[in-house]
């Protein structure tokens, strides 16, 4: 099991990844493969997440994976408007992810 450090250092490429795949999504759904191999990345990363999570990590923790699941059947369909909503929203989104990996390196 990861520590906190080790998660959001992992998470960290994928979702820089994931924000510039799912801003190209937009004018062409053909990005959807690339979201769909960058979620999966990102839901491996989760499946190693450390057992002890800071507080700030309480809304990725209850949203994360079903955000990030929403995310990837969005781009399957080629749903560019879906991804982004998925990806960008304030209760429910990456900003969650954020939350729980701010002061960690590269966050």
């Amino acid at each position: 099991m990861a520590d906190i450090d080790d998660y959001c250092a992992a998470a960290k490429d994928p979702t820089v990844k994931l924000m510039a795949a799912a801003f190209d999504i937009q004018s062409d759904p053909g990005k959807g493969a690339e979201i769909v191999t960058i979620v999966d990345e990102l839901l491996a990363n989760e499946s190693a997440r450390p057992a002890q999570m800071p507080a700030a990590a309480d809304g990725w923790t209850r949203h994360g994976v079903q955000t990030l699941r929403e995310i990837r059947a969005a781009a399957e369909a080629g749903d560019g408007a879906r991804v982004w909503a998925a990806f960008s929203d304030r209760e429910r989104g990456m900003y969650l992810l954020g939350q729980a990996c701010q002061g960690h390196a590269g966050w």
